[in-house]
């Protein structure tokens, strides 16, 4: 419930792509509903923790690194809602920037960070 009011409370709505819409698994619908989490976030810098998300689940490498291939998806789908670079901080303490998310980059990723954009995209179905 607490998405909900984060997503209801948010000022600035967003429009989401159609592969939003459905969930091929729960795994898919996990990821979704915490990149909208992240979304509804009231300040500008959208973080997100990769690491501790992951870690809650108790599942195989194999899934992990399937929630992490999706994650990419669906943060390269919604770029343009953001500024072109995300920053990522490494499980090691190193930190990369990128104008995009990939799975090596984020292999090893703790954090994700990313910056809202302040215009308001022409969006295409």
């Amino acid at each position: 419930m607490s998405i909900l009011k984060q997503i209801y409370d948010y000022q600035y709505p967003f429009l989401l792509p159609r592969s939003f819409l459905y969930c091929k698994n729960r795994y898919d619908l996990y990821v979704k509903i915490e990149i909208l989490r992240v979304l509804a976030l009231k300040d500008r810098k959208k973080i997100f923790h990769l690491d501790n998300y992951l870690n809650n689940f108790s599942v195989s490498n194999r899934k992990k690194k399937e929630m992490r291939i999706l994650l990419v998806t669906y943060l390269n789908e919604l770029k343009e809602f953001f500024e072109p670079t995300f920053s990522i901080l490494n499980k090691n303490g190193d930190k990369v920037k990128t104008k995009k998310l990939t799975f090596t980059l984020i292999q090893k990723a703790k954090i994700i960070s990313f910056k809202e954009a302040i215009k308001t995209p022409a969006y295409k179905n």
